[in-house]
C-alpha cells in the first residue's frame, strides 16, 4: 500500500471538518475536500514531511481559486457554537480554525493561508475576542474530586482542555464567566442536593449560551427536566463520553 496514500487518508477527516466549518455546509465542504484530494493525486508531494500542512494549503487554494463567497454561503449549522463561529469574518474564521482547532503554529497557519504571520496573529486575536470562547476548553461542575479528575483525563484524551472546575453554583458561574468555555460538563446532584445541577445548567445556558452535557448516575432525572438533553451516565465510559461531545461541539 502506498505510504503517501495511507498518510493522506488519516488527514481526510480533518480537512472535511475544516472545510465544513469554513464554508458552513457539509455538502459544499465535501466537494472541496474531493477537489483537494484530486489535486494531491496530480501533484503527489515528494515527501511526507509537512504533509498535513501541504494538504491544508491545497484545500485552501481549492476554495480560494473558486472565489466562493464565504460570507454569504448558506449554512446548515445546527449547533449554537457553530453558528456563532460562522458569523466571524472569513479571515478570522480560518485563522482560529487552523490554529486553535487544527493546532497549526502561527507560522504554519500563515503559510497555509498565504499571509503574513502578523496579519494571522491579529485575526486570531480578534476572532477569539469576538467569540469570547476557547474552542477546545471545557469546564467541569462536579463535587466529587475523584470523578472530576476522571472526567478531566477522558476529556484530555480526545483533545479537549479543562480550563476549570467547580463544586457549587457560585464557583461554577464565576468560572464560566471567566473562562468562557465551549462546553460545560455538569453533575446533577451538587453538594448532597443542596444546589441542583439541572437548575444551574439552565442558568448557565441562559446567561452564557454555553452547551451543557450532564454527567450523572441518574439520567432519568435529566430527561424529565430537559427532554433531549445530552447525558453521559456514571460510571463513565470513554466512548460514550466521546460520542456525547460530538453531538454538541462542531469539531
Amino acid at each position: 500500500m502506498d505510504r503517501l496514500y495511507d498518510a493522506v487518508a488519516t488527514i481526510v477527516p480533518s480537512i472535511r471538518r475544516y472545510a465544513r466549518l469554513l464554508v458552513g455546509s457539509a455538502a459544499t465542504a465535501d466537494a472541496y475536500a474531493q477537489t483537494c484530494l484530486e489535486r494531491l493525486a496530480l501533484t503527489r508531494p515528494l515527501s511526507l514531511v509537512d504533509l498535513r500542512r501541504h494538504v491544508f494549503h491545497t484545500l485552501h487554494c481549492s476554495v480560494c481559486d473558486d472565489e466562493i463567497a464565504l460570507d454569504t454561503v448558506g449554512t446548515d449549522a445546527s449547533k449554537p457554537l457553530e453558528r456563532s463561529f460562522l458569523a466571524l469574518p472569513v479571515p478570522q474564521r480560518a485563522a482560529v480554525l487552523l490554529h486553535d482547532v487544527e493546532r497549526f503554529t502561527l507560522a504554519e497557519t500563515a503559510l497555509i493561508l498565504r499571509r503574513s504571520v502578523e496579519s494571522v496573529r491579529q485575526d486570531l486575536e480578534t476572532g477569539r475576542a469576538v467569540m469570547r470562547t476557547d474552542l477546545r476548553a471545557v469546564f467541569i461542575i462536579e463535587d466529587d474530586w475523584m470523578i472530576a479528575e476522571q472526567i478531566s483525563l477522558i476529556a484530555a484524551e480526545i483533545g479537549l482542555r479543562v480550563c476549570g472546575t467547580a463544586s457549587d453554583r457560585n464557583e461554577a458561574l464565576a468560572g464560566v464567566a471567566l473562562y468562557r468555555p465551549s462546553l460545560v460538563l455538569s453533575d446533577v446532584d451538587l453538594g448532597g442536593g443542596r444546589v441542583g445541577g439541572l437548575a444551574l445548567s439552565d442558568e448557565i445556558q441562559q446567561r452564557f449560551d454555553v452547551p451543557v452535557i450532564f454527567v450523572t448516575g441518574y439520567p432519568e432525572r435529566v430527561q424529565v427536566h430537559a427532554k433531549g438533553a445530552v447525558v453521559v451516565t456514571k460510571p463513565i465510559d470513554a466512548q460514550e463520553f466521546s460520542r456525547a461531545v460530538e453531538l454538541v461541539l462542531p469539531f
